[in-house]
């Protein structure tokens, strides 16, 4: 090689506050002389954004005009389905780590804890980190939308569906649980049919509730500690007709129809608040 040609392979380009050399990209032989370049910046976006992005933006439609609800919903499952553990820079261990950082004692540490990602009037969004044999016990997400993406473990989940009539127009049934007693409050009582019974896990696709299709849920860790992220919109807001109630499945011999009845919050049951590792979810405005 030649003095010249090394002196071409060895000029540098001025500095300037706006150039950005090539040379870093393995492309110096790009510009034959030296120019000034803009600097571009390309940021890959974190993948919990891109499905915030749509979910937002799907749920914001939505409580404005459901004509094209479908499409924009399966949209949103797709993505979802495409959400990894390592996405949200969680795996089962950083689980373990929390419950022995934990200054309780493992009796008393709660069965379930939550993870904050995002919430706004719009949506919320987080994840669920369910310890070996636990449970979100069975309740009800009242006029919402909701899609449960399991990130590791194994969930099982059972739901139930809203019926479209009033409970005057139905047969109640005679239930065993209130054989030797008098029968239950018809306030606290809701007729429901039997949506689904499954397990889901990371290699499965994400399980999607409707207003009044599986609406009604328990999810189970099943042979050991899971997760999964949640997204539901609207977000729970008492004020407005969206509290989260409890209920017991009660047991009838007969009919399609599964009767639900409120109850307290299960004693067995509680959750507590952790830290969330993952990349922060932000949006320009906020609505």
């Amino acid at each position: 090689m030649g003095d010249n040609e090394m002196a071409m392979k060895t000029k540098e380009v001025p500095e300037s506050p706006h150039h950005l050399s090539l040379t870093m990209f393995g492309a110096e032989n790009f510009l034959k002389e030296p120019k000034n370049i803009p600097i571009i910046l390309i940021f890959k976006m974190a993948a919990i954004q891109k499905v915030a992005n749509v979910a937002r933006e799907t749920f914001k439609t939505i409580l404005i005009d459901k004509t094209l609800i479908t499409d924009k919903l399966n949209i949103l499952k797709c993505l979802c389905n495409e959400i990894k553990a390592a996405d949200l820079n969680i795996t089962l261990s950083t689980q373990e780590a929390l419950s022995s950082n934990s200054a309780r004692p493992s009796y008393s540490r709660p069965p379930v804890s939550y993870m904050e990602i995002y919430e706004d009037k719009v949506l919320t969004m987080g994840i669920f980190l369910l310890r070996k044999g636990s449970r979100i016990p069975l309740h009800d997400h009242p006029g919402m939308y909701g899609f449960c993406r399991v990130l590791y473990g194994t969930i099982s989940v059972e739901s139930f569906s809203h019926i479209d009539k009033d409970i005057s127009e139905l047969n109640v049934p005679e239930f065993e649980e209130f054989q030797d007693k008098p029968g239950p409050d018809m306030r606290f009582l809701t007729p429901t049919k039997h949506n689904q019974s499954g397990e889901f896990s990371s290699n499965t696709g994400t399980c999607v509730l409707l207003p009044r299709i599986g609406n009604y849920h328990e999810l189970k860790a099943v042979d050991g500690p899971a997760a999964f992220l949640d997204i539901l919109a609207p977000p729970y807001e008492p004020e407005r007709g969206r509290d989260c109630l409890y209920y017991k499945l009660l047991s009838e011999k007969t009919g399609d129809t599964k009767w639900l009845l409120q109850i307290d919050p299960p004693r067995d049951f509680w959750c507590d608040n952790l830290p969330y590792p993952g990349p922060e979810v932000t949006f320009a405005e906020a609505q």
